[in-house]
């Protein structure tokens, strides 16, 4: 029988393996670009321009506030913060935006070129983001952002004031500032020349727009941003944001993702940079395991090296006593730090024969988090396999499951109601909700991650929850809840069903089916009224590869068969427009 001061460790381990919502948007998305081409940043702009769906204003309180950025406070309220200042409110739903919190355009609204309320700049989730109102918000007015040597005014964990060179300056909170500067460059690359959406290259913005407001501004300084990206790269919050817009959006900030590609553009005029590097490691590490060890508080983990293709010069292991990570950067070197200094240690281990590291002076009873990014390359040359990334976990500390009650969904005004209840729960980091609305040629459900509620820890009474899903198009929905414990295990709840298509009636797109395919599969859709339709498909990058309707086409459900014969294996767009309606879905081809 074990005493009372007998010592363990729960731990969970990340490692670089595939994971269904990392994976997808190395290889499939970004597979059609390549940093040594002369036309990548055009390239780059017509990848996050095509898919896209125009999101509304008001989405943005319903979907994003509810869905990701609040989180539970107790059995009855939530909480939110501002990313400017770190401010927190803590509020009973629903949530709304008033005198208190505002929706920030981190690419202020001031400088637009073409400032328009519909058009989707105003509303691009990807550079929106909760703030406070009367001292945070009202700060940051038509200011660049910059480093504030001299502050005028203070909130918080935010200032105004001048720079080193007295200009007026607005800084963030340092949480914030590489989030604020991929978002700012992100909306750059997105609207520049984009159609009617105007100017929106750094380069007009600081020689047009800032000198010719009422009260001229400051140039926005372009080395602060792209020093702020480096201090403060992706972590894991802003990652699993970039995917959950993914899915209201369909499109992704690229620099998220893949924070090297800054290296490439000259920012300034959106015009090609050719920096040098080492070559990638070919392959990650396999057999990525831990064991620890309670006599020593120290937890060693295990790797075993890539053999074939360009192989690593070495090893970027980072460890987390939170559920934390970041993407780390071509040509940056990070130092050595084991000692867990705002939570996360790093070490740099050279490739060799030794495939192990040791963690020492451990905390007891905690979780701690590792991945490890194999690279090639020293100083600025250094070159890091980012992807395919995934986790696992390990841990010598007993589960105890949590009791699902009951989980329902529902449809309420365009949108899907998901309830569920538990009456006890032990070590509850909380359910990813996870949805799918297409099945594999074995017929098994494809499941997408769309939002994260927050658990209860341990507790012995019921508690509620519940997450709200927008739909756009009618169909058959499914969806789940993945219930993840404090040291990374989890359970799925069972799958509820709801058959969306029956409940409205109009235009719809359907998914192809099979999917993917080889060499035909059917598109299905639905026309409310006689109209004049166009159904095209598209490659990655917006070329059209194939017209298959182009006429009047009569009200009704409609099957076209699409065959890939003399088209080249890859994913590819389908787009319908039948008048006002538009819609599109992706499609997989594989011979």
């Amino acid at each position: 029988m074990q005493n009372q001061f007998t010592k363990f460790f729960i731990l969970t381990v990340f490692i670089l393996l595939p994971l269904v919502n990392i994976l997808p948007q190395d290889e499939v998305y970004y597979s059609s670009l390549s940093t040594s081409s002369s036309t990548f940043v055009s390239d780059l702009q017509s990848r996050i321009r095509i898919p896209y769906t125009k999101r509304s204003y008001t989405e943005y309180r319903d979907l994003m506030i509810p869905n990701y950025e609040s989180y539970p406070v107790n059995s009855t309220q939530r909480g939110i913060k501002c990313v400017y200042s770190g401010y927190e409110l803590i509020y009973t739903p629903p949530f709304a935006f008033g005198t208190i919190f505002s929706r920030e355009h981190t690419y202020c609204q001031s400088w637009w070129d073409v400032s328009s309320t519909s058009n989707p700049y105003y509303s691009d989730f990807h550079h929106l983001f909760p703030t406070q109102q009367p001292n945070a918000n009202s700060l940051r007015s038509n200011h660049p952002l910059g480093t504030v040597v001299t502050p005028t005014t203070v909130f918080l964990e935010c200032k105004l004031g001048t720079n080193a060179a007295g200009q007026v300056m607005y800084e963030p909170r340092d949480a914030h500032k590489g989030d604020a500067a991929r978002a700012m460059i992100y909306m750059e690359v997105r609207y520049d020349h984009d159609g009617t959406y105007g100017n929106w290259n750094f380069k007009w913005l600081n020689e047009v727009k800032l000198p010719s407001l009422p009260q001229p501004e400051a140039p926005q300084d372009l080395n602060t941003l792209l020093t702020w990206a480096k201090q403060d790269p992706p972590d894991r919050w802003e990652v699993e944001r970039n995917n959950y817009i993914a899915t209201l959006q369909q499109n992704r900030n690229p620099f998220v993702d893949h924070p090297e590609y800054l290296n490439y553009i000259k920012i300034y005029d959106l015009t090609k940079l050719n920096p040098v590097y080492s070559t990638e490691p070919a392959n990650q590490v396999t057999n990525f395991t831990s064991t620890a060890s309670s006599s020593n508080n120290s937890i060693t983990i295990n790797w075993t090296n890539p053999t074939t293709g360009q192989l690593p010069s070495g090893y970027l292991v980072l460890a987390y006593d939170t559920n934390n990570y970041f993407i780390p950067i071509d040509g940056e070197v990070y130092a050595d730090n084991t000692t867990f200094t705002n939570h996360r240690a790093i070490v740099n281990i050279p490739y060799s024969n030794v495939q192990s590291y040791t963690f020492n002076n451990l905390a007891l009873n905690t979780n701690y988090y590792f991945t490890i990014f194999p690279y090639n390359g020293n100083d600025t040359l250094r070159n890091y396999k980012l992807y395919p990334l995934t986790r696992t976990n390990d841990t010598t500390g007993s589960v105890v499951p949590v009791e699902l009650t009951s989980f329902t969904a529902s449809q309420d005004k365009g949108s899907i109601n998901l309830q569920w209840q538990t009456a006890t729960e032990l070590n509850n980091n909380g359910f990813y909700i996870e949805k799918g609305s297409e099945k594999n040629a074995n017929g098994e459900i494809i499941f997408n991650r769309i939002g994260f509620v927050k658990g209860n820890g341990s507790s012995t009474v019921n508690h509620s929850y519940s997450f709200t899903d927008k739909l756009t198009g009618m169909g058959k929905y499914y969806y789940r809840l993945k219930q993840i414990d404090n040291n990374g295990t989890f359970k799925y709840s069972p799958t509820v069903e709801i058959n969306y298509k029956q409940l409205l009636k109009g235009y719809y797109l359907d998914q192809n089916y099979p999917n993917p395919f080889n060499p035909t599969t059917n598109i299905n859709f639905t026309l409310a009224n006689n109209e004049f339709v166009t159904l095209k498909i598209y490659d990655l990058l917006g070329r059209e590869v194939k017209t298959l309707i182009n006429g009047v086409t009569t009200a009704g459900d409609h099957s076209v068969q699409l065959n890939g014969n003399d088209m080249v294996s890859g994913v590819y767009i389908y787009k319908i427009s039948a008048g006002s309606f538009n819609a599109t879905r992706k499609l997989t081809l594989i011979k």
